[in-house]
């Protein structure tokens, strides 16, 4: 009996710590995915990997096909976040802007990540990032990653 209450108090001390863990490492993960997306995204414009003579950035699925990025990255989910990443309406050769947004919010990531063209990591903790393909700029109230 005095087994099991060991086992019961190690097993609800360690579940917290491996959960957080857990949401630590998705969203490192997804900080590093959207810097890769970024890298994609000036090898595709600066390359024309779209093969049409105008230089511009590329969606996800784009970026995905031309072998730019992972195939798993490129369906939109990955380590607990969903991806998106357009070019701007307005100036696509000029604008773009990508994010993530935990799958299951407080369970697989705490934190909603967003970047531009700039190249900088911003994020929240207060609501998912809406995709911002006009004018490509950081919502106010962001963080920047540090």
């Amino acid at each position: 009996m005095i087994v099991l209450v060991i086992i019961a108090v190690i097993t609800a001390i360690a579940i917290p710590n491996l959960l957080s863990a857990r949401k630590n490492s998705n969203e490192s993960a997804a900080i590093g995915n959207l810097k890769t997306i970024a890298n994609c995204q000036s090898m595709y414009r600066e390359n024309d990997k779209g093969g049409t003579g105008q230089f511009h950035f590329a969606t996800l699925v784009e970026l995905s096909n031309t072998s730019l990025l992972d195939p798993s990255l490129g369906t939109g989910q990955r380590t607990g976040y969903l991806y998106d990443t357009r070019p701007g309406s307005l100036q696509p050769t000029f604008l773009w802007f990508a994010l993530a947004n935990p799958v299951a919010p407080a369970q697989t990531g705490d934190r909603y990540f967003c970047m531009n063209q700039r190249g900088q990591v911003f994020y929240t903790t207060l609501e998912a990032v809406t995709m911002n393909s006009t004018d490509c700029v950081i919502p106010t109230g962001m963080q920047l990653v540090r």
